[in-house]
């Protein structure tokens, strides 16, 4: 197969908003093809960092158009096979660490995505000196073709419905070093999710 780590700087924010959900649309049209989007900072400066797979061992297949146009400032996609790629996705983490992982499921909308990034990176200040912080908020499709194919073998468990058009994972992964930092960091992750969830209402 295809794929591998794309990196962007802040500049190019709304060119990737415009890609992720055109792409996540048309994913009927080639749905050999994967995408997710993560939100982090390098040396305090926003960047997005891209994960684009493609089951075919074909570089740059036309589904991905749209991301190929946008430039980058790492790129580090080619051929490879399935665990090559997921090790590189998951990095290494050192043991000892704490962790905390949160998950809301929402609307395919780009609009409201920037709104959700804008929102997240101006809270994380907040707990910004706890040592040894990585933030990542990371967007998933869960297309119309992934949605149908849940429908196999006696219905959606889920109960999602493909007719009312594709939604996104919004996944906020924090790490950090010291137990100390525990309870403000569970309260910036509560804190963001409420104000994500206010304005998906308003919408």
């Amino acid at each position: 197969m295809w794929g591998g780590i794309l990196i962007y700087p802040s500049s190019q924010f709304p060119s990737i908003y415009t890609a992720y959900e055109k792409i996540a649309r048309n994913a009927a049209s080639d749905p050999k093809n994967a995408q997710t989007v993560s939100l982090l900072l390098s040396n305090a400066t926003p960047i997005a960092l891209a994960n684009l797979e493609y089951s075919d061992p074909t570089p740059w297949p036309p589904i991905f158009a749209d991301w190929r146009a946008i430039p980058a400032t790492l790129d580090g996609t080619g051929i490879a096979n399935l665990s090559t790629l997921v090790s590189d996705l998951g990095g290494d983490v050192p043991d000892g660490i704490q962790e905390t992982y949160w998950n809301h499921v929402y609307v395919l909308d780009q609009e409201f995505m920037a709104w959700s990034i804008k929102m997240y990176f101006g809270m994380l200040g907040a707990i910004a000196d706890a040592p040894g912080l990585l933030p990542v908020l990371s967007f998933q499709a869960i297309t119309i073709p992934t949605m149908r194919a849940m429908q196999r073998n006696g219905g959606n468990a889920l109960g999602l419905d493909s007719s009312q058009g594709p939604i996104y994972i919004c996944n906020l992964g924090i790490m950090w070093t010291e137990t100390r930092d525990n309870d403000r960091i569970y309260t910036f992750a509560n804190e963001l999710y409420k104000k994500l969830e206010e304005e998906a209402g308003i919408r």
